[in-house]
């Protein structure tokens, strides 16, 4: 996680000074104590029409079921990096890097109680896909009462939180293309990976 963190960071060779690595340390304990991850999910194989979309039809293309799911770490998270945006800057930055790979570690973790193969879990807004449709899903989840829900903005709401889809029965990794960052990433620029798989 901490090689992930410091990419986030903007180290890309990982490398960073003493006092940069025990913050990160600290930060992690901080967010075993304060965060309450919760994740909630639905299993369906219903064509709903949000999801006659290429990249949607690409990601499930082969698979046999789909879920739905809404993940995060709570409003305690958010409170506390705005706390430190005024207190201590430095920590927040460093917090919200953490917080944002803790999450996604978390929820990967998650998944592999799911126990089949699967493709990686695809957001709205990655690709072509619009943020709108984190409202959709997340109307689709109401059963299971996600704690989680969008903003104006349609960015979600608490901030470190994710709402994505997950094909079962067929394996599919993350690459460069699925990356919402394609076109703008400093890593590919240098013809670079930001992962080391």
């Amino acid at each position: 996680m901490k090689d992930e963190i410091l990419r986030y960071l903007g180290y890309k060779d990982n490398n960073c000074d003493e006092s940069i690595s025990n913050l990160i340390d600290d930060c992690l304990e901080e967010l075993d104590r304060i965060s309450n991850f919760s994740y909630v999910y639905l299993r369906s194989n219903t064509a709903y029409d949000f999801l006659n979309k290429p990249d949607y039809i690409n990601l499930l293309e082969g698979s046999t079921q789909f879920i739905l799911c809404a993940t995060t770490l709570g409003y305690d998270v958010d409170k506390k990096i705005k706390h430190y945006l005024v207190t201590d800057k430095l920590r927040a930055l460093v917090l919200d890097a953490c917080a944002s790979v803790y999450l996604v570690d978390k929820a990967d973790k998650f998944e592999e109680s799911f126990g089949e193969p699967r493709t990686f879990r695809f957001c709205p807004g990655y690709e072509n896909t619009p943020l709108s449709d984190n409202k959709i899903i997340l109307e689709l989840l109401k059963d299971v009462k996600p704690k989680v829900s969008t903003l104006d903005s349609l960015m979600l709401s608490p901030n470190k939180s994710m709402v994505g889809i997950i094909g079962l029965g067929v394996k599919k990794e993350k690459n460069c293309n699925t990356c919402m960052f394609n076109n703008r990433c400093s890593y590919r620029k240098e013809n670079k990976l930001c992962s080391k798989k």
